[in-house]
């Protein structure tokens, strides 16, 4: 069976990248370097800090380890049955998350979009 690219399927894995690094960048420049000034607003949350950044920042490894996935099964495209199948529920896992970013925040967290469109590229792929 010779190999193809499937270049939808790549390119929702690229896009996903700069989303993943800007949400940690962003994440640890806007919300923990408060914690670390001692923002009052956020002095009952104190004691979760540790959970809470490492929470965040899982978000976005996950993400970026995700979209090297696509990547390389874009990459390297059998077209069988599992590669299909694998794409399909990683869209999945990527349009879910973008539905719960935009209704939790009200779509104010510009996060819904990148995972929305990644999402949506995986599963045309």
């Amino acid at each position: 069976m010779s190999t193809a690219l499937n270049a939808t399927v790549a390119a929702a894995g690229l896009l996903i990248l700069p989303v993943a690094l800007v949400h940690s960048v962003f994440g640890q420049r806007m919300i923990f370097r408060a914690w670390d000034r001692k923002d009052p607003s956020l002095a009952a949350l104190r004691r979760f800090r540790g959970i809470l950044w490492a929470t965040w920042h899982l978000a976005s490894v996950l993400a970026a380890g995700i979209g090297v996935a696509l990547i390389l099964l874009g990459r390297d495209w059998h077209g069988g049955p599992q590669e299909a199948w694998l794409v399909r529920m990683l869209a999945l896992a990527f349009l879910g998350s973008s539905a719960l970013v935009a209704i939790g925040t009200r779509g104010r967290h510009p996060g819904w979009i990148g995972l929305g469109l990644s999402g949506t590229l995986a599963l045309l792929g």
